[in-house]
């Protein structure tokens, strides 16, 4: 007897529909299709599993969203955690790490070295 263990996973178009659940590479997509970044960067797929894995916080010192949906066994290829774009651009909208976390004299910890706001495409 063979159990199939999660229905198989349909990623959204590309950048057709950016509403729809998908992976760290369509919440990357859809940040990206949302905002310009000041600083001219980009958001890619690892950026956002590392905001995700690190739990950064925003400027607003909110954790990113949880995902929807964690998936096990799953091919390789496929993501294991499904999020919902809407979250994780209300996420990013507050502020999100301009660089990689430096030391605070006298703290214990790390603090981010500044902040990077988005600006909402023009429609």
């Amino acid at each position: 007897m063979t159990t199939q263990p999660n229905p198989p996973y349909r990623p959204p178009a590309a950048l057709g529909d950016l509403t729809k659940p998908g992976g760290y590479s369509a919440m990357a997509a859809a940040l990206n299709a949302t905002f310009d970044w000041p600083d001219g960067r980009v958001i890619d797929r690892r950026q956002v599993e590392q905001w995700d894995k690190r739990r950064t916080l925003n400027q607003m010192s909110q954790p990113p969203p949880s995902p929807l949906l964690k998936r096990r066994n799953v091919p390789r290829t496929a993501p294991k955690r499904i999020h919902d774009p809407a979250a994780w651009i209300e996420w990013a909208r507050a502020g999100v790490p301009a660089g990689p976390p430096v030391p605070v004299p006298g703290k214990r910890g790390l603090s981010p070295a500044g902040w990077t706001v988005p600006v909402e495409k023009a429609s």
